[in-house]
């Protein structure tokens, strides 16, 4: 696994944190946030790189990861 598994993340994050997480990881973690300095450094502290998505974008990947 190259990364964190996804499977329920939407019952264990909001989808404010994780569209944070999809367009910029670093400037999350750099903000302090536990779960994504968690996630960071259980994964060898490789960033993820940053995205540019519009918000319908980001949503249908939350709903496509949701399963829904």
């Amino acid at each position: 696994m190259v990364g964190p598994g996804l499977e329920g993340i939407t019952k264990r994050q909001s989808r404010a944190q994780i569209k944070a997480w999809i367009t910029n990881s670093q400037e999350l973690i750099a903000s302090g946030d536990p779960y994504a300095v968690k996630v960071y450094e259980e994964h060898n502290k490789i960033p993820m790189p940053s995205f540019v998505f519009t918000d319908e974008e980001i949503d249908a990947l939350i709903f496509y990861i949701d399963g829904k």
